[in-house]
């Protein structure tokens, strides 16, 4: 009788065992799953096929104003707004500008607002001038700048495309509209994306513009 009490107690001692081993095969099953999913999940290019592909613009360099600078400061000055405008927009419509003075001397300082038509869309600078010795001297602001489709693809490519040491693969952009007023210092919605050299993920380009220059450009790699 004693030695078949022993063989039944070894029963349930080896049951548990068994119990054990499964448990710890399963924990480290979760585990593994656990492992492969963090390691998708931090390894996946998120922004890989994002937008439409960006192709050698047809566009040659900015357009300029289609009048000579004259020699007085206003003239001079309207002929500045009107190269800012196309210099943001980078595709040549009908331009026009015109101020709320009709003249200005330069010797005394002055502010007063000047306006650039760019085709039905217009820009409002705020001008404010003053002398400085036998020249003057100006500064012009903007809240809101024009953009276009075709400008704003031909930058992305010129500084990210086959043109640029910086030569993105796979550079996308989002659909941009064919023209806008947009506001100056805050990026677009819309967002371009490509593959810097050496690099295994998507990084987007942020696209803000400026009421003083073409939209400014930067590159922000995925985390």
């Amino acid at each position: 009788m004693a030695l078949q009490a022993e063989a039944t107690d070894r029963q349930p001692a080896a049951r548990r065992r068994v119990r054990r081993v499964w448990l710890a095969v399963a924990v480290a099953g979760v585990l593994l799953v656990a492992v492969v999913v963090v390691s998708w999940v931090a390894n996946r290019d998120r922004w890989a096929g994002k937008g439409q592909p960006v192709v050698a613009p047809t566009l040659a360099g900015t357009p300029a104003p289609t009048w000579k600078p004259p020699d007085d400061p206003l003239g001079r000055i309207r002929y500045e707004l009107e190269s800012r405008v196309l210099n943001s927009a980078r595709v040549a419509r009908p331009t026009s500008s015109g101020c709320d003075r009709s003249e200005l001397a330069g010797d005394q300082p002055a502010t007063f607002s000047c306006t650039v038509s760019y085709d039905k869309l217009k820009v409002v600078y705020t001008v404010s001038a003053r002398p400085n010795g036998k020249l003057f001297q100006y500064t012009a602001t903007a809240p809101k700048t024009i953009v276009t489709r075709q400008g704003l693809l031909a930058l992305v490519w010129q500084h990210y495309g086959l043109p640029s040491k910086l030569r993105m693969a796979e550079l996308r952009c989002d659909g941009f509209p064919e023209t806008a007023l947009v506001a100056v210092h805050r990026t677009l919605d819309q967002l371009c994306y490509g593959r810097l050299p050496g690099e295994r993920l998507t990084s987007k380009i942020t696209i803000a513009p400026s009421d003083t220059a073409e939209p400014y450009l930067e590159v922000v790699k995925q985390k």
